[in-house]
């Protein structure tokens, strides 16, 4: 990959720290922004752009047109005499993160190996190199913003933000922690300046729960014809009569299921709740416990219309089927899966079965450094199989795609009048070749600058000079100092809510090897980008040796298909 050069992350001051809401630095009055740059072509978009002029006030795209206009002078200016041509986009949106775990290197012992999410879970090593570091007392807690902990939230927006990303998705519960940052995070409604709201679980079914499902639950749900609650409310009866007991793991399912099931309830227009995230079927395609879950997720009447999937590599095609019948959305994380478990989404089918599927670059211990490396990684894969998927496909799972997922395509995803002021500008290379392939095929070096709500947060050098009508907010940090990339000499860093020096020697007191922003300086990761094949073949040749751990799971596979056969009540 090319180097990053020039870019100059500019996150600004937060006056008091600790009291400063997120949402009034995003959503704040800013000045006013006139952008000339191209565009694809409405007329024919994937063979050439069109010149647009846009007008930014108030974080919100005023005004676009195809013609010139007069602007008052006041009004920052980015035009193409001084600047040259840009290809504008709207800001990318990663809907799959783990934002914390986004200052550790890849995870080496992931070589496309295991069969599913709870394989590697359990391995000395994965504790070792990935979770240990953040149970580190020495990072505090996500109640004090200033802590190190929270620092590790600071650093993976940087990360988003260099790549274009302008809203991201994983911040769990620590929403303290990304108080005073610029990139959008699905999961404060704020942000969004909207009333409604996402929901996120990391994973809606796991082994211990399916256990206690296959053994004592759903052979009576066959036998006797009744509901999961049914056959759950007369073992809970049982056990207290016979002071038995019922397996906590399965008791937490339930109660778990019981709130899933009101957030479905509450799903817009009919309530407050956009969406709800969660992660579901992990692994390979083939192996027994990755193949049940979306099967038990339905069973359990979880597989409903608002549902927005992560992952989703074990549906067959009866799942597609139901998919896309209740208008189930899907994250794709190509590069994950593919280092984990060899293996990753059928992508193609999900398009053919008319689903929307947004691309998600998970986490950097076993995923891509931000969403414009996961656009490549995906296009690489998909040349590799022979399935063709047009570039602009690719490139509407980073834009429009995540939108609608989100049930925010009225305001995000598309340059538009009235859409929020999230911009990515690249340099154009040619007016008449497809702009999204040129998108794609672009490196964060590439980039001009990012906008979020109109305030720059990325942007080349010569972008921020004070003579170009833009405030000079740079200061002197100097990235080579922590790289081995000599083209940083020229990336000036603004103070966010610390400088980027203090916030890297800050986490280098914790974590002793930190991943880096890009993929200039990271030979371990560049290359992993390009041993696909490898990662591919290593997971068939893995397949047959986890075939016998899994194969306890065959029952319920077996229970599952019998429930969801055509003369079989269900909770769907």
């Amino acid at each position: 990959m090319r180097h990053v050069c020039s870019l100059i992350l500019i996150l600004i001051h937060a006056i008091n720290f600790a009291a400063v809401a997120k949402s009034s630095d995003i959503n704040q009055k800013k000045k006013s922004v006139y952008i000339e740059g191209y565009i694809p072509n409405p007329q024919a978009p994937e063979t050439g752009v069109r010149k647009v002029y846009l007008l930014i006030e108030n974080g919100l795209i005023k005004k676009k047109s195809h013609s010139k206009f007069v602007v008052q002078d006041n009004v920052r200016k980015i035009t193409e005499k001084q600047y040259g041509p840009m290809l504008l986009s709207s800001g990318f949106i990663d809907l799959h993160g783990h934002l914390k775990y986004h200052v550790i290197p890849l995870w080496k012992e992931a070589q496309g190996q295991f069969g599913n999410r709870f394989d590697w879970r359990a391995k000395t090593s994965y504790k070792q190199n990935v979770t240990s570091y953040l149970n580190n007392d020495a990072l505090g807690s996500s109640s004090d913003p200033q802590s190190l902990y929270c620092q590790t939230y600071h650093y993976a927006e940087i990360k988003a933000l260099v790549g274009g990303v302008t809203s991201v998705q994983g911040i769990g519960q620590d929403s303290t922690c990304t108080a005073g940052l610029f990139a959008r995070n699905v999961e404060i409604q704020s942000d969004y300046n909207e009333s409604t709201d996402i929901r996120v679980s990391s994973e809606m079914i796991n082994p211990n729960s399916s256990n206690y499902l296959q053994n004592s639950i759903l052979p009576e749900v066959i036998r006797n014809n009744q509901s999961i609650d049914a056959v759950f409310t007369e073992k809970l009866a049982l056990a207290s009569e016979t002071s038995t007991t019922v397996p906590s793991a399965f008791k937490s399912f339930m109660e778990l299921r019981t709130h899933y099931l009101k957030y479905f309830s509450r799903i817009v227009p009919i309530g407050d709740i956009r969406g709800f995230i969660a992660h579901l079927s992990e692994g390979r395609r083939q192996d027994f416990y990755n193949k049940l879950e979306y099967k038990a997720a339905r069973v359990a009447g979880l597989t409903q219309k608002g549902l927005i999937i992560i992952h989703g590599v074990g549906l067959d095609e009866q799942d597609f089927i139901h998919a896309s019948q209740n208008e189930i959305n899907f994250v794709w994380s190509p590069f994950s899966n593919l280092l984990l478990y060899g293996e990753t989404f059928d992508v193609k089918k999900a398009i053919h079965y008319g689903l929307n599927v947004s691309l998600g670059s998970d986490w950097s211990p076993s995923g891509s450094k931000n969403l414009l490396d996961e656009a490549k990684i995906a296009k690489k894969y998909l040349s590799l199989k022979n399935e063709h998927i047009s570039d602009r496909k690719i490139y509407e799972m980073m834009t429009i795609n995540p939108a609608k997922a989100l049930k925010l395509d009225h305001k995000l995803g598309r340059l538009d009048e009235n859409y929020l002021g999230d911009i990515v500008a690249f340099k154009l290379k040619s007016f008449r070749s497809n702009p999204f392939t040129q998108i794609i095929e672009s490196h964060p070096s590439d980039i001009q600058f990012v906008m979020v709500g109109g305030q720059m947060v990325v942007a080349k050098e010569r972008l921020t000079h004070s003579s170009s009508n833009f405030d000079s907010l740079l200061s002197k940090d100097d990235l080579n100092k922590y790289s081995k990339c000599s083209v940083y000499k020229t990336t000036k860093i603004a103070h966010g809510l610390l400088s980027y020096s203090d916030l890297v020697e800050n986490l280098k007191t914790v974590f002793p090897v930190l991943d880096t922003p890009t993929s200039c300086n990271d030979d371990y990761y560049t290359q992993s980008t390009q041993q696909i094949p490898l990662l591919i073949k290593n997971g068939q040749l893995s397949q047959q040796n986890d075939d016998q751990e899994s194969q306890k799971f065959y029952p319920l596979n077996k229970q599952l298909q019998s429930l969801l056969s055509p003369n079989h009540r269900t909770n769907d």
